[in-house]
């Protein structure tokens, strides 16, 4: 009886030891990575399978948001939460600002309000706003003087927009730290002729090669087209930010630059004047066209019914499209609950 006893309370002393344990110590239990890497999978398996079927094309070109955020919504789980954007093309909507009436007059007489761009409709809004006061919406900021340029403004505005400027220059303008900062302009010595040719258009790794392919699918001339009627006042140098250069290669008459900002954002374009007219002054307005395809920053949102916030934990799916247009649709996606 006396040892039944005691095992008993050994027993229970063992209890009691295990339970204060229990309460001075927790444990966690990991549920490893493979409920992540089955979202993952499921993700990834989504964009394939909307573009297999056919339906991602036809949601691009007609930038149908509703029936994409539709479709991906039935393939996910309902606990998981998205954003889709296109990357590598125009932006089906391009919104320019301007800040004074005359800059309006002006760029809305160098363009259509559609651009018919491979079995895409491309539309233009151009609005005249103030430094102050850009819209969320714009894409591209407008300028025919860049003493009208307010800096501060512009550095904020390209953390996510763009900025053009076309005006004729002369040496003394490249003080301006905007010319040189933003724009990357140096002044060189040259003799041009107003005859201007794509630089390196065959060169698949140069700003130059996608927008002079632009230039020729909506002009329906070939990529080594010649523009006529530039003026000549400008000396700017080229480089491999070159778009279009003289056809003795003396100078630019069309120059970008990228990756402005500390971010890694922001896009500009510097276009000399002209003083072309008929067919001469239609191909350098399909070449101010495409310079602003480019510029519209050839990314945007397709969520629906308005543009989702994602949260700080997040992953990304993506999926490349290889046909009329090459683009990359990007999927990023996160927990609505943990």
């Amino acid at each position: 009886m006396k040892g039944f006893i005691k095992t008993l309370e050994a027993i229970i002393a063992s209890m009691i030891i295990l339970v204060t344990m229990l309460y001075f110590f927790t444990f966690q239990v990991s549920l490893g990575e493979w409920s992540n890497a089955l979202v993952q999978i499921n993700a990834e398996d989504s964009l394939a399978s909307i573009y297999k079927s056919g339906l991602l094309t036809t949601f691009v070109r007609q930038n149908d948001k509703e029936s994409l955020n539709n479709k991906l919504m039935s393939m996910l789980p309902r606990t998981i939460g998205f954003s889709t954007e296109i990357r590598g093309v125009p932006n089906p909507n391009i919104y320019i600002g301007v800040m004074n009436s005359s800059d309006l007059a002006l760029i809305d007489s160098m363009l259509d309000d559609i651009i018919y761009y491979k079995k895409r409709n491309i539309s233009i809004h151009i609005k005249e706003m103030a430094w102050d006061n850009i819209e969320k919406e714009t894409n591209i900021i407008f300028v025919s003087d860049y003493n009208n340029i307010d800096g501060a403004e512009l550095d904020d505005f390209l953390k996510r927009g763009s900025v053009i400027l076309r005006q004729d220059l002369i040496q003394s303008d490249l003080q301006n730290q905007i010319l040189s900062d933003v724009f990357d302009l140096v002044w060189v010595s040259g003799n041009p002729s107003g005859n201007a040719v794509f630089y390196k258009y065959n060169k698949a790794n140069l700003t130059s090669f996608r927008i002079s392919n632009y230039f020729a699918n909506i002009s329906g001339k070939p990529i080594d087209n010649q523009f006529s009627g530039f003026n000549t006042v400008s000396r700017i140098g080229t480089d491999d930010k070159t778009i279009v250069r003289d056809d003795t290669a003396a100078v630019s008459y069309a120059k970008v630059n990228f990756n402005i900002t500390k971010y890694g954002k922001g896009r500009a374009v510097w276009l000399a004047e002209d003083s072309a007219s008929g067919s001469n002054k239609e191909e350098i307005n399909n070449l101010t066209t495409a310079l602003i395809m480019w510029a519209s920053g050839e990314r945007y949102n397709m969520d629906y019914p308005y543009e989702k916030i994602r949260p700080d934990i997040y992953s990304k799916a993506s999926y490349v499209v290889s046909e009329e247009e090459v683009y990359e649709i990007v999927l990023t996606f996160w927990r609505i609950f943990y």
